[in-house]
């Protein structure tokens, strides 16, 4: 892991493990646009009389991608359709575990 990308990955995943911890239990939606990270494009091209395409991330949401799956394994956060909640693995080390499930 180059220097650059250790620095990305401490400091996204702070930011998405804050949020998430802040949130919980309520699922967020995450994106580049959450982050104010650059956006990709979508492409168009013709393939005969279709008009098909395909959208281009940018390097930025693709580390916000691979770092988004690589929390999920690692049990870090939940994913469903595309909203992620933090996990009582987080919880703990946030120490924001509620009191109600702690003891």
């Amino acid at each position: 892991m180059s220097v650059d990308n250790k620095e990305q990955f401490n400091l996204l995943t702070g930011k998405i493990l804050a949020l998430l911890v802040n949130a919980c239990p309520v699922p967020v939606q995450i994106t580049a646009e959450t982050f104010g990270l650059p956006k990709g494009e979508y492409k168009a091209e013709r393939g005969g009389p279709l008009l098909m395409g395909f959208y281009d991330n940018t390097p930025e949401e693709e580390v916000l991608k691979s770092l988004l799956k690589w929390l999920e394994a690692e049990n870090y956060v939940r994913e469903k359709g595309g909203y992620y909640v933090a996990t009582l693995q987080t919880l703990k080390l946030y120490n924001s575990v509620p009191n109600a499930i702690s003891e």
